[in-house]
């Protein structure tokens, strides 16, 4: 066998083990609407795996695309378990979405953003992405866990979980030391051993396949009054999602030297994902920030196949994990698994986060948009949040600087649709 097949298959397992708690999450999340969990698992995993596939082949470098856990539980908490919202709606809500970025795409907007965007933007929007990895690695350890008043705590630091997320840790910092090969798959392997050890896998229930059902219900017998109704709310969410992917293309541009034309194809892409989700049910799938693990893992190392670590990673890993779980699985004691990619998560938090020592040091406007960017993204767990942010402090420093017309009017125009959102949403 090959090195660079070796590295691929060794790519596709671990991307599978990354991407898997963000497809439990969610299938939790959308089966509070009734949904059966377990078939919006088994969903979840084969639209990623198309996407995967697409994506990565379109753009020429590994994509790892999944559901959005932030627009899941913005849409089903306060519009669905509001009565402000039936299932229907929201699938329809999500395609439109989809639809809206596709046409961004196909409209050039993101080659657009990569113009005229500050030469800093991929270096700070990654460094974004690695505090969202890093948060989100420690929360599915059990090590941090959310506060209502101080944001996050320290979580219960001796239970089972994060034992396995220690030993995890412990791996993958000798691997880095002795300067192995992909050391956080090391880390990952010291965490499958050590939960086997503790007995987590014993404890899953296993069941009945799910059964996966196309479903064409979900258009608004009465249009006109869906948009007069929803229509803010289908441009406020399309807009969120466009940021979102705008900030993870300025991250693979850092890592894969993404072009203009592979950036628009990223946001056709999603937004095709998100149009053919819902015939399945649930909600879109589109590059989130655990795509960011696949840039770590590359190391700038670009190619147009990497057939074993889409087959392997994507079209087999994950949908045959979850479509042969059962119910017990798929609705909590999922949960017990968590730790055991965390340090996936926080090794690729890490990787990302370092791309801020690239930044002159002399360069005050950068270092000002990275810690404001990052600070925000960390408490608002937001990618577009960050991306906001940095384009905020580059507008707000041009203006000042050398006056209103030094700032391109895309940038004026992003501001103001971020501004617009919080009136309709």
């Amino acid at each position: 066998m090959s090195s660079a097949l070796r590295h691929d298959i060794l790519s596709g397992v671990t991307l599978a083990a990354a991407l898997s708690p963000t497809i439990f999450i969610t299938s939790v999340l959308w089966g509070m609407t009734g949904q059966d969990a377990t078939q919006s698992a088994a969903a979840f995993c084969l639209l990623s795996a198309l996407g995967i596939a697409v994506a990565s082949r379109l753009a020429g470098c590994p994509v790892l695309m999944g559901p959005n856990i932030g627009w899941t539980a913005m849409f089903v908490f306060p519009m669905y378990w509001g009565q402000a919202a039936s299932i229907n709606t929201l699938l329809w809500i999500g395609f439109l979405s989809g639809a809206g970025v596709a046409l961004l795409g196909l409209f050039g907007v993101g080659g657009l953003l990569f113009r005229r965007a500050p030469a800093y933007l991929p270096l700070v929007m990654t460094a974004v992405v690695g505090v969202v990895l890093m948060g989100t690695g420690l929360k599915y350890a059990g090590v941090v866990v959310d506060h209502p008043v101080a944001l996050t705590d320290i979580g219960n630091v001796i239970g089972r979980g994060p034992v396995v997320f220690y030993a995890g840790l412990a791996g993958a910092i000798v691997a880095w030391a002795r300067k192995w090969p992909f050391p956080p798959a090391v880390g990952l392997l010291c965490s499958l051993v050590t939960a086997g050890t503790l007995g987590v896998f014993s404890d899953l229930q296993w069941g009945a396949v799910p059964d996966i059902r196309i479903a064409l219900s979900f258009f608004p017998s009465d249009p006109g009054v869906f948009v007069s109704e929803y229509g803010g709310i289908v441009l406020a969410s399309s807009t969120l999602l466009a940021f979102e992917m705008s900030a993870l293309t300025q991250t693979h541009r850092h890592w894969h030297g993404l072009g203009e034309q592979e950036a628009d194809r990223l946001l056709v892409i999603s937004g095709f994902m998100w149009m053919v989700a819902p015939l399945f049910g649930v909600p879109g799938v589109s590059m989130i920030p655990e795509s960011g693990l696949s840039g770590a893992m590359q190391t700038n190392r670009r190619q147009a196949g990497y057939g074993a670590a889409l087959l392997i990673g994507a079209g087999l890993g994950i949908p045959a994990l979850v479509e042969y779980a059962g119910k017990g699985l798929a609705i909590g004691a999922e949960a017990m698994l968590y730790p055991v990619p965390a340090i996936l998560l926080l090794a690729a938090g890490i990787a990302c986060f370092a791309a801020l020592k690239e930044i002159n040091r002399d360069n005050a406007e950068a270092w000002i948009a990275g810690g404001l960017a990052c600070a925000l993204a960390f408490f608002s767990n937001s990618l577009a949040t960050g991306f906001i942010a940095c384009v905020g402090v580059y507008t707000g420093f041009n203006l000042f600087r050398e006056g209103i017309r030094s700032v391109p009017p895309v940038w004026y125009v992003v501001l103001s649709v971020w501004m617009a959102r919080y009136i309709v949403m």
